[in-house]
């Protein structure tokens, strides 16, 4: 993986992390409909139906109308409704795959870092910090009082690092 594509799953990081917890969330609730919608089909095409008024019959052809729903429903009748919540879900499901490719490689290229280089990637690649506000979380964070150059090289070594990782 190049230095460039490795800079930019730090910098979506934390985007990529939001939407994989909304995107789950969503999962969950387009699930829940979706079996929602087919348990009202299968209520609905279940009911009995009126009886035609007459005894005489309706047509050429004599059919069980539970035979004929129940095999609608074996042969996976679905509603609109459900067709389009399935193409939700699908479009949901997809997007998670990608982005949670990005949450878990960083996570991984996190765990292989020492706390020092941690705090300085996670400030000023994953938190978007300038490097004063990462000096100033650097120093708070280990009690250190370090420059922006110091910061600048423990950056490079950990870049470093994940590049290894990431080969």
């Amino acid at each position: 993986m190049d230095i460039e594509r490795i800079e930019r799953y730090l910098r979506d990081y934390k985007f990529c992390l939001g939407r994989c917890n909304h995107l789950k969330i969503e999962l969950s609730v387009l699930s829940r409909q979706i079996d929602a919608v087919r348990r009202d089909t299968a209520e609905t095409l279940a009911a009995p139906k009126p009886k035609p008024l007459s005894d005489m019959p309706r047509g050429t052809q004599i059919s069980n109308p539970t035979e004929k729903y129940g095999g609608m429903l074996a042969d996976g009748f679905k509603t609109d409704e459900q067709i389009l919540l399935e193409s939700k879900l699908a479009e949901c499901e997809s997007e998670y795959s990608e982005k949670i490719v990005v949450v878990e490689y960083v996570n991984s290229w996190m765990s292989g870092l020492t706390d020092r280089e941690r705090t300085v990637i996670k400030a000023h690649m994953i938190d978007d910090l300038g490097w004063k506000d990462a000096v100033t979380t650097y120093n708070q964070k280990f009690g250190d009082a370090v420059s922006k150059d110091t910061l600048k090289r423990i950056k490079s070594v950990a870049m470093d690092k994940i590049a290894e990782m990431a080969k």
